[in-house]
């Protein structure tokens, strides 16, 4: 137990079952495409005629609320409204 971290260990101080792997085992692998642009710019203009002018020659829509845009434009998927339901409950 000398090698065991504090998070480890149970509210009487034995070292906890890793119950995750009985939970995951058996679960398909996942791995995250890397979503990092290439590159990023800072662009700033000096009135709304240059946003407007920009938005022309590149086709971007920038609003008041745009923090940022893509070039070429890609879909940004949402996820804040979905869940993971289990079919069996």
């Amino acid at each position: 137990m000398e090698n065991t971290s504090p998070l480890e260990l149970d509210l009487f101080g034995e070292v906890m079952e890793e119950s995750w792997k009985k939970e995951w085992w058996g679960m398909p692998e996942f791995e995250q495409e890397d979503l990092v642009p290439f590159k990023e710019v800072v662009l700033r203009f000096d009135c709304q005629e240059d946003v407007d002018d920009y938005c022309k020659l590149t086709g971007a829509t920038i609003t008041p609320s745009t923090t940022f845009v893509w070039f070429p434009e890609i879909p940004i998927d949402r996820y804040i409204d979905k869940r993971w339901v289990d079919a069996v409950s």
